[in-house]
């Protein structure tokens, strides 16, 4: 059997680190979470919206396509390379969806804009 991302062009695919566990303790201090990378995953675009009730935040969305032997959760972050289409660090969103061709991861992450 050939799973969907094993399919697809090497070029598309990326390395990712995945965060979990990260967080605040019962005193408000930040727990940095373990880091583990995932190779093989493919980034897709979503979409990106501005809120337009006076704040300077700007919304972006993305799909990561992981491979099924990788573990997801809600709560992880993940930290995409500077190489690739969407750079930078992203929460997931929602509950990740594991299926016979892999997993489905939807992100998301809040930019300031620039102000208003």
């Amino acid at each position: 059997m050939v799973f969907a991302l094993e399919a697809l062009p090497q070029a598309w695919k990326t390395t990712v680190t995945r965060i979990s566990g990260a967080g605040r303790d019962l005193r408000g201090n930040k727990i940095p979470g373990v880091e583990s990378t995932v190779d093989g995953c493919l980034l897709a675009p979503n979409t990106t919206e501005e809120d337009r009730s006076l704040s300077d935040i700007t919304t972006t969305r993305a799909t990561l396509y992981a491979p099924v032997e990788s573990t997801w959760a809600t709560g992880d972050q993940v930290i995409t390379p500077a190489g690739s289409i969407l750079p930078g660090r992203w929460d997931v969103d929602g509950d990740p969806i594991r299926w016979p061709a892999g997993w489905r991861i939807n992100l998301v992450r809040h930019t300031p804009t620039g102000g208003l």
